[in-house]
């Protein structure tokens, strides 16, 4: 359910929980708003538009998988740069990937069969992976998990600890501007980004936990975006007759996550599970 933005080139976005920290690479919160605060704040290599199985460049603006699948070349963009102006290289792809694998952090998920990552220059690096997989481009390309960090704001800290996971810096299309923890998250178009330029001046994460409410906003005018699993089947009713948003209905995939806590002594035991 969307509406258009009407005079203010603001766009309103409602989501229902409040950010905890905006680092994604590191730890993730599920549904929280520094979730969508870090895929319009941080580049990846790539990226996938929703429904395509193709590759569009993001930092990388080439890329080449050797015959075995084993290999990935990556060329980057020379004009990427962080939002303090620093250029992105390929020591800031190859530290925070290489970092998250060694660690274990949220990144490492979409990284397990990579076998190192070598530099080749400030703009080249390759990929070696421990076993063909035709798929792993796709996995650089997937959502929050393969986010590029700034190797000059984050190499010799503690990522659990850093404070710019309260306040990124990163290389997207949008600058972080402000943070009200509870009530909002206001992004800047950055007007230096070196990819295409957005076509609103800002986007306004509001912070709106309860959900009926949340559907009122946008089908009133007041907000222009849900995030996903705010319009369940049961709220339809309240975004019927709506003159400023559109609602579109389509059958397709659910998708339903049962997690253990594996550190509580019944979960251990795979007989429990």
């Amino acid at each position: 359910m969307a509406a258009e933005p009407r005079g203010s080139l603001d766009f309103v976005v409602e989501v229902p929980a409040p950010a905890v920290e905006f680092n994604e690479a590191y730890r993730n919160f599920v549904g929280s708003a520094g979730y969508f605060v870090a895929n319009n704040v941080y580049s990846r290599l790539v990226v996938y538009d929703t429904g395509s199985p193709a590759a569009f460049p993001d930092l990388a603006e080439h890329w080449e998988m050797a015959p075995d699948a084993r290999t990935l070349r990556f060329q980057l963009n020379r004009n990427a740069r962080w939002h303090d102006g620093h250029p992105v290289t390929a020591h800031d792809v190859a530290y925070t990937h290489l970092t998250a694998l060694a660690n274990d952090y949220h990144a490492a998920s979409f990284l397990h069969d990579v076998q190192d990552i070598e530099v080749l220059d400030d703009h080249t690096l390759r990929y070696a992976l421990r076993r063909p997989n035709a798929g792993f481009l796709a996995q650089l390309g997937n959502l929050v998990f393969a986010h590029v960090l700034p190797k000059h704001l984050y190499e010799g800290t503690d990522w659990a600890i850093n404070p710019y996971n309260q306040r990124p810096i990163g290389s997207g299309p949008f600058r972080f501007a402000e943070h009200v923890p509870g009530e909002r998250i206001v992004l800047e178009a950055w007007k230096d980004y070196w990819g295409p330029t957005p076509r609103i001046d800002r986007v306004v994460l509001d912070i709106e936990p309860d959900l009926d409410e949340a559907v009122r906003k946008v089908a009133d005018g007041r907000a222009h975006y849900l995030v996903q699993d705010v319009l369940t089947f049961p709220r339809l009713h309240l975004a019927e007759g709506s003159t400023t948003a559109s609602l579109w209905r389509k059958r397709g995939p659910g998708i339903a996550v049962l997690g253990f806590n594996h550190t509580r002594e019944r979960w251990r035991d795979r007989r429990a599970r």
